[in-house]
């Protein structure tokens, strides 16, 4: 298949731009960064898409997990909701059959114990109501959509844990305040797997969840990560600590989203790393 990555170079599209290739699809990247260089692909800019497309998917979006001033604000919205506006336009224009597009499981909002499964309503805080705009500017009747809403991808090279390692390594690593509220995680291959189902295989459409079968509090993520690093995890790091440091933008590190991949599994994709030790354990020792 004829494939165009947008955000293809980052941290994500780094694992799923090669396995795109081993399968055998012709990829293009889309970069910001006209002199871009990835192995096997192509590099475009957005004046300079290929005239004809049979797939794409859109990995961008600017880093939620930095202080949320008003420029950055606009940073992240004109990053997920406009671009896919126009990436979608473009994609309908090049004949594309097939658009995956990224959302994240910050659609659920903040909802404590709560299972949440791709049937669960949106919820109705600043990353939701971003998340449901994001969604609806993927939508076409002219081509197969899906949308992956997407959790903390757990890799050493970047997200969430690349943040973490220093302090948990020097042994200052411990829960955010009393740790119960869930995260829902996937692994780095993992999620490279999803998109990858998703852009071959035409059942998959409409919403699905890219979070491992076993999402954990803060508190067991805690103490695994701590076990396999062999460090003792003493200091749990206060709430008002984290709102410091981010600001608003500290809802993200304890909004509390039980996700499960329901419609992920029933749609056929098997995770190869499904528990939070067999992730944590990948992520720490796979390039």
């Amino acid at each position: 298949m004829q494939v165009l990555v947008a955000g293809g170079t980052g941290f994500v599209g780094s694992a799923l731009v090669p396995e795109l290739i081993r399968a055998g699809h012709d990829v293009t990247v889309l970069s910001r960064d006209a002199g871009a260089r990835v192995q096997g692909a192509r590099v475009c800019t957005i004046e300079t898409l290929p005239e004809r497309l049979e797939g794409v998917i859109t990995l961008t979006g600017a880093p939620i997990n930095k202080r949320w001033t008003q420029r950055h604000l606009r940073a992240i919205r004109e990053s997920r909701v406009d671009l896919t506006a126009r990436l979608r336009e473009e994609a309908e224009k090049r004949g594309a059959r097939t658009f995956v597009s990224t959302s994240a499981v910050g659609y659920y909002g903040d909802r404590g114990d709560e299972v949440l499964t791709e049937q669960s309503s949106a919820g109705d805080d600043f990353l939701a109501k971003l998340s449901v705009d994001w969604e609806a500017a993927a939508q076409s009747d002219r081509m197969r959509v899906t949308v992956v809403r997407a959790g903390l991808v757990m890799h050493k090279t970047g997200g969430a844990l690349k943040q973490m390692l220093l302090p948990f390594r020097l042994g200052l690593g411990g829960r955010i305040s009393h740790g119960r509220f869930w995260w829902s995680w996937v692994s780095l291959v993992d999620i490279a797997g999803i998109y990858r189902h998703a852009l071959e295989n035409e059942q998959v459409r409409g919403p699905i969840n890219a979070t491992a079968p076993g999402p954990v509090t803060n508190r067991e993520f805690t103490r695994v990560l701590g076990k396999l690093l062999h460090r003792p995890t003493l200091f749990p790091v206060p709430r008002f600590a984290l709102h410091i440091l981010m600001g608003k933008a500290a809802q993200v590190v304890w909004a509390s989203q039980r996700a499960l991949p329901a419609r992920t599994q029933e749609l056929g994709y098997q995770f190869k790393q499904p528990t939070i030790e067999e992730g944590l354990k990948a992520a720490l020792t796979q390039q």
